[in-house]
Parts: C-alpha cells; sequence; structure tokens
C-alpha cells in the first residue's frame, strides 16, 4: 500500500492545478472563519452567545462546519485526478508496468483518505491555534468527536467525487454532476421522501447522512427551544455515512473488474 501511495504522490506532487484548488482549500477556510467570526458577534442574537461558540468546546461546532463547505473543492481534486488517468492514457501505463485495476483502484482510494485526513489535521492545528488564542472556554480536547464527524464527512464526499470520476471519466461531466447532486437533486429526492415515505427517512440519504453530523452553529439548541423532532442520532448517521463508503468501493470494484481500460 505503501508504493502505491509514494506512487501516486509522484504523480501529483508537481501538478500545479493540485496545489491551486487545495491551496485554496487551506487558506480559504481559514480567512472565511475568521470574517464569519468577526461579522456575526455584533448580531441580534447575542454576543456573549456567539462568543461562546468560538471558544472551546464550542469552538469545534463552528470550525467544522465552516470548513465543510470547502469539502466541495478536495472533491474537485479527486475528480480532476481520477479523470486525468483517463484522458491522459496513465491507467494503461499503471497495468502496463503491473499493477492490477485493483491496484490502481486502491492507489485512489488510499489518496482520498490521505486528503481526508490531511483536511481533518489541518482543521485541529488551526482550531488549536484559533481557540488559544481567543480565550476562555474548556480544554481543546472537549467535544473532539467533531473532528471524527468532520473526517467522515469528508470522506464520504471525496469517495462520492472518486465514483463520479471513475464512472464519467471526463472532469466537467463529473463535477458539473458532483455539484448538481450535491446542491439540487439530493435535496430534492430527500424532500420527497421525507414528504410521502417516513419523515426523517431521506436524511439517511449518501451525503444528507454525513451533513446532519455537522450541523449549522446554534442550530441544535434552536431545535430545542421549538421541540423540534429528532429522528436520528449521531451514531445513526455515522453507521450510514460508512454504509454509503462501502457501497461506493464495491460499485467501483465490481464496475472495474468488468470493464475494459478505454
Amino acid at each position: 500500500m505503501g508504493d502505491l501511495l509514494l506512487i501516486e504522490w509522484m504523480k501529483i506532487r508537481k501538478y500545479r492545478t493540485f496545489w491551486i484548488i487545495s491551496g485554496l482549500f487551506f487558506v480559504l477556510m481559514p480567512f472565511f472563519f475568521y470574517l464569519f467570526k468577526a461579522g456575526t458577534v455584533s448580531v441580534t442574537m447575542g454576543s456573549i452567545i456567539l462568543n461562546k461558540s468560538y471558544s472551546f468546546p464550542g469552538l469545534w461546532t463552528v470550525l467544522c462546519y465552516t470548513a465543510s463547505w470547502f469539502v466541495y473543492l478536495l472533491g474537485c481534486i479527486v475528480i480532476i485526478l481520477v479523470t486525468n488517468e483517463y484522458v491522459f492514457k496513465t491507467n494503461r501505463q499503471n497495468v502496463i508496468d503491473g499493477w492490477s485495476k485493483l491496484d490502481f483502484l486502491h492507489a485512489k482510494i488510499l489518496m482520498v483518505l490521505v486528503l481526508s485526513l490531511v483536511a481533518t489535521l489541518w482543521l485541529w492545528l488551526y482550531g488549536l491555534i484559533f481557540g488559544s488564542i481567543q480565550g476562555g472556554g474548556t480544554s481543546p480536547f472537549d467535544s473532539n468527536e467533531k473532528l471524527l464527524y468532520f473526517f467522515i464527512y469528508t470522506f464520504n464526499h471525496l469517495f462520492l467525487a472518486l465514483l463520479l470520476g471513475f464512472l464519467l471519466k471526463r472532469s466537467g461531466l463529473a463535477i458539473g454532476l458532483y455539484f448538481f447532486y450535491i446542491t439540487i437533486l439530493e435535496f430534492i429526492i430527500k424532500s420527497i421522501i421525507n414528504h410521502r415515505i417516513h419523515e426523517g427517512f431521506g436524511n439517511l440519504l449518501p451525503l444528507e447522512s454525513s451533513d446532519y453530523l455537522i450541523p449549522a452553529p446554534l442550530s441544535a439548541n434552536f431545535n430545542k427551544i421549538i421541540n423540534a423532532p429528532e429522528n436520528y442520532g449521531n451514531g445513526t448517521f455515522v453507521i450510514a455515512s460508512l454504509i454509503y463508503i462501502v457501497i461506493y468501493y464495491i460499485v467501483l470494484r465490481i464496475y472495474l473488474l468488468k470493464v475494459d481500460w478505454k
């Protein structure tokens, strides 16, 4: 596995697009988080409540939610790296060099895993620095499960991007469908399921299950105030997300073993 990851690294280490898009994630996320903090402390909901959200442990909820909006950039990276293999025929070269199709798949999965881990580690480091400067609150290690939820959220999103990249083989088409599904299609499917089949069941769709692990800041408190029903707990959303990741892998494995390289 280490050799597969090393070869993937050799492919991307001088790829400018990879560094530009990944750099946007690592730079824009803290920048927008700071703007979000600076722009919301004065709103009518009360500066005391919001200031607590930027100290430990509430910081992790706000930070993970902010970072979740930029995971889509990493999804685009994954799609581009996969589709480039088909555009430039390097997938065939890997097989000529002795890789099996599953080696090729596992190398991409390792890449997705490392990207998810690096994004989570960056979030943790930034949170420690920001929270220490902000001061107040409790220990920085309280509510660290939010970081685990963010890792699952990221891995789920990037694995879906991986699946689309393999199936569609064209970056423009795959990225377009990726954003269409995220922003429109899944919401429509969720609404139909919740309205016609079972209230809350639509919340267990592939990306919705991960989205509910990282709720919008203060939404949990607001739901308690209005007595909104809680259909599922975080444990259910974690299990659902992991099941979808396994499904992605099974689909990709079957697909690659049955099709010829094109």
